[in-house]
């Protein structure tokens, strides 16, 4: 029984997002990519984590700025009105789509990323913790990528390697292309890091 130990590591994600939101934020990263009530064999599987834990975090971004009565800065960007047009764009495609009532699910899918960018956007305000963003990225996904490497290691590599269930990349495929595009973090981790410890651990991803 693994739902035990799953819960209480997303208790401990919501009580670091009550006290430090941002920090909230990389644990909604971290459930979102790894989704570990996916790895559940009972009660918890298929449990809505990624929306409490949105909703907690929420609410403690909204009370840090009220307590504290400092607003958040939205700085104006360019690629805030290029990321505009994009949703214009695929709110048109779907509706002028040939079978819109396929593509309205598959949009409602792509917007429940729409708050977690805002969240991103709004707390990760400094380069320090976009640098544990991006740390926290990288090693969601390669946590499942040593999981299904042991795995296959043990097997004599007869089956293929999936990501965790009813996630966004449970597909081998899927998990192949998330697999590649997190080389590039980790080396970019290796290349940053000062600790000799974690750099001896990290050698093999050097480029």
């Amino acid at each position: 029984m693994n739902d035990l130990p799953i819960l209480l590591a997303l208790l401990g994600v919501a009580w670091c997002a009550w006290l430090k939101p941002w920090v909230g934020v990389l644990g909604l990263v971290f459930v979102s990519i790894m989704r570990p009530q996916g790895f559940a064999t009972e009660w918890l599987q298929g449990a809505p984590a990624y929306l409490v834990l949105g909703v907690i975090v929420t609410f403690c971004a909204a009370k840090q700025f009220i307590v504290e009565r400092r607003w958040p800065v939205i700085p104006w960007d360019w690629r805030l009105a290029v990321a505009g047009l994009l949703a214009l764009q695929m709110i048109l495609s779907t509706w002028l789509g040939i079978a819109p009532w396929i593509g309205w699910g598959n949009l409602a899918d792509v917007a429940k990323m729409l708050p977690m960018l805002a969240l991103v956007y709004v707390l990760i305000d400094d380069r320090e913790k976009l640098w544990y963003l991006l740390l926290t990225i990288a090693l969601s996904i390669g946590v499942v990528v040593l999981k299904g490497g042991y795995w296959a290691v043990m097997t004599g590599f007869q089956d293929r390697v999936y990501g965790p269930p009813y996630s966004q990349y449970h597909d081998n495929n899927m998990f192949a292309v998330a697999t590649t595009m997190v080389i590039p973090l980790l080396a970019l981790w290796w290349r940053q890091v000062d600790s000799k410890a974690l750099k001896w651990v990290s050698a093999p991803i050097e480029i």
